[in-house]
Parts: structure tokens; sequence; C-alpha cells
């Protein structure tokens, strides 16, 4: 749904903002047991607005592009087809008449509207021992030592076990529907990202291919960045991810904030907080973004994730105060 409101005061000066906006759209319903999925999208439209008026005689425009959908299915998602994603381009435009710089602000940010999605990596161990008696939470467990392993027999009722347990290999291992089959496993969850969110900006200092495809941000295993400056650096470890940056239209777009959006338990999450973009003399100001949301594909029963839904309104907002 795209709206645009204009609005001029009696002196003629003009601000058009237009905001256009991105409602990611995900429901997965299960197919099969191991990681085939089905999926099925009810359609939902939303829009912001935010308009103003104000000295001089400016153009600021957004337009934060159309809606991002990803659909998961038999066809598409099972263990071996890779990931599934989708994007799309943003911009914010600022023009003025004004011989002297002028200079607004925005920010970017993601309005939770409902997300139910949760992490489904973890590993299997036969239950070798009894577990620690007297340590009755997560944290308690690790501080009882680091290396002891959070687990539960029936995926609700979880306690403590010592290290030394041995794994349960072949296709019960990441799979906690298969794991908890036998009585004589145990499930220890581990938290890693499914569901992910990429912003990227032009970049109008990296002119050629070559440079723009050196740059990126290494994330670990929760889509959070790490110290890791180039690709190399990044996959020395295993649960690292390297984001590149995205060279099109002879526009570099430097990657610039993740996020995991597996379980955001927020109804905000903030991309960037203030942005300037600025103009003078009737020059157009351009800031160009892509955004991408991904869905990951690990081979391993994600049964957990069927019938859930992620909503979002991506927003990008002139900041007036």
């Amino acid at each position: 749904m795209e709206e645009v409101r204009k609005e001029t005061n009696n002196k003629g000066n003009v601000i058009l903002l237009t905001v256009i906006a991105i409602v990611t759209m995900i429901i997965v319903l299960v197919g099969a047991t191991f990681a085939y999925l089905a999926s099925s999208v009810a359609d939902e439209d939303s829009a912001n607005i935010n308009a103003t008026t104000a000295g001089g005689s400016d153009m600021f425009l957004i337009n934060a592009g159309s809606d991002i959908e990803i659909f998961a299915n038999v066809d598409n998602f099972y263990e071996g087809a890779g990931d599934i994603s989708d994007s799309v381009d943003a911009s914010v435009t600022l023009q003025t008449t004004s011989s002297s710089n002028i200079s607004y602000n925005y920010k970017v940010y993601l309005d939770v509207k409902n997300n139910d999605f949760e992490y489904t990596s973890g590993t299997c161990y036969r239950k070798d021992a009894a577990p620690i008696g007297g340590v009755t939470t997560k944290q308690a467990c690790a501080d009882n030592n680091a290396t002891n392993i959070w687990a539960t027999t029936d995926g609700t009722t979880f306690a403590c076990y010592g290290t030394g347990l041995s794994v349960v290999t072949g296709a019960l291992n990441n799979n906690e529907i298969g794991c908890l089959t036998s009585p004589s496993n145990i499930w220890a969850p581990d938290e890693v990202a499914e569901l992910v969110l990429d912003l990227y900006k032009s970049d109008s200092s990296i002119t050629t291919q070559a440079a723009c495809e050196l740059t990126g941000i290494c994330v670990d295993k929760l889509h959070n960045a790490t110290s890791a400056t180039t690709a190399s650096a990044c996959n020395v470890d295993p649960n690292n991810t390297w984001v590149p940056s995205i060279y099109e239209n002879n526009i570099c777009y430097k990657t610039i904030q993740n996020k995991d959006l597996t379980v955001s338990g927020v109804e905000v999450i903030s991309l960037l907080d203030n942005q300037t973009i600025t103009a003078n003399n009737s020059a157009k100001a351009e800031d160009y973004y892509k955004a991408t949301v991904k869905l990951i594909n690990y081979g391993h029963n994600q049964v957990a994730n069927g019938d859930k839904t992620f909503n979002g309104i991506l927003t990008f907002e002139r900041i007036t105060n």
C-alpha cells in the first residue's frame, strides 16, 4: 500500500514525505518431518505517514520500497535447498533551494507486530548420568561449570548435566523431536539465528566492485557483529558467517546492520538511530538502502517453526525534535 501526503504553508514552502511500508510476512506450515516445510501467506498491507512543513523550499522524500515476502514450502525449503531470502530497495532524498547547507535527520527501525519463531538447533546426548542435583536454572548450570549441559528429557523440563555425555550421531543429532523419542536421550538446545535481517547503505567512497566486495561484516551464530574484519578471519570460526557488501548498478551497498529476528522479545528493533542527510543549491542528496530478510535452512529438523509467523514493518522516519 502506498500513501503520499503533500503539505504547503502560506509561504509556499513544501516538504513532501512519502512512506511505502515494508511488511515482512512469513508463515511456515509443516509439510514433513525433516527440513521439509510448506507455507501460505495471508495478505496484509500497512503504511506509516509522516509529513510536516518547515522554513525554506525543501523536498524531503522517503521511499521505503515494496513488501518483503518469504514463502517456505516443500519445493524450496528442504535439506540441501539453501536459504530463502527477499530484499527491498529504499531511498531517502533531500533537495533544497537554500544556498546554505540544510540537514534533516531520520531513523530506521523495525516495528514487530507478531513473531512466534524459535530456535531449533541443538545437540542430542545419551543420558549417561543423572543430572546434577540442586541446580535449577540455566545460568546456575553454567556457573557451576561452563562446560555443563542444560538439557531436557521432554522438551519442557530442564536439568543440568555434567560433561562427558556421548553425542547421539546420525539423523537424531540436531533433531529435537527425533532425539526425544527415546527415553534414554536428552536434548540440549542451542540459540542459532534462523530468521535474520541485513541492512545495507550506499557508500559513494567505494567506487569499484573489487573494493566493495572486500568489505562486509562478520557475524556470530546469533547474527551479532564480531571483531573479524575480513572474510578469511571470519571463517576461522565455523560458527561465524561473513555478510559481504553488495555492488549493484555501480553502487556499493555496504553492510551496516545485522539483526537476529528469530526470537526478538521486543516490539521495536532499532536499526539506525540518527542519520543525517544534507543538501544545498537545488542539488539532490540521496541515501540508498537495501534490506534483506533471510530464512536460514540448516538441513536439520526445523519442525518447531511449523505454523509460525513473523510480521513487521520496516520504517524510515524523520526525526523532528
